[in-house]
């Protein structure tokens, strides 16, 4: 995906605060005849050990009754 310059991360703290200051993602997929977009909130847990230092777990939610869980399954 094309990045404009100066909109582009510098640091992973850069993209680390993008996160935090905006927590949605957008969840786009290709369903049988149509495609699908669906917002999903985010935050970063950072209560997760890793033996990786640098690894972050996103966690996100999706409703029970949007058709897009069952468009990927």
């Amino acid at each position: 995906m094309f990045v404009r310059p100066c909109w582009r991360p510098t640091s992973s703290q850069d993209a680390l605060d993008v996160i935090e200051q905006h927590p949605w993602a957008l969840l786009v997929s290709n369903d049988e005849d149509v495609p699908l977009a669906t917002n999903l909130p985010l935050m970063i847990d950072r209560t997760v050990p890793h033996a990786d230092p640098t690894a972050l777990v996103l966690i996100g939610h999706i409703a029970r009754g949007n058709v897009h869980p069952r468009a990927l399954s």
